[in-house]
């Protein structure tokens, strides 16, 4: 099931997909880690409709988020696609075991058209 479906809001759908992005470290380390394996994902096949797929989905809540007024009118989705990768690293012992969700509503509040600072 797609966020969009189970949320109020395109923004609210939105957020959430990009939290669950952050919580299942979709970003850019796996790239950094093991750049071969990464790459041959990457070019596989059998992935570009999934991406492709995906990449629409990005694009609807986009537009949608845009149209609504929830997010910046300047934001693209390359600029959301991006966000996709976002990685924080918080390990054990870090005073702030929040830090990931705390970065995101960071990002988030960013992109949107009256930032709320409240973070």
């Amino acid at each position: 099931m797609r966020p969009r479906d189970e949320e109020p809001t395109a923004w609210a759908a939105l957020t959430r997909f990009l939290g669950e992005c952050l919580e299942l470290r979709l970003g850019a380390l796996a790239s950094a880690i093991e750049p071969t394996l990464h790459r041959a994902i990457k070019a596989h096949a059998a992935l570009f409709e999934v991406r492709d797929q995906i990449s629409e989905y990005v694009d609807e809540m986009i537009t949608q988020a845009r149209a609504d007024g929830d997010l910046r009118a300047d934001i693209a989705a390359d600029d959301v696609k991006l966000l996709m990768t976002l990685q924080v690293h918080s390990g054990p012992g870090d005073p702030d075991p929040e830090a990931a969700a705390r970065v995101l509503r960071i990002v988030l509040d960013g992109l949107r058209p009256q930032p709320n600072s409240a973070v």
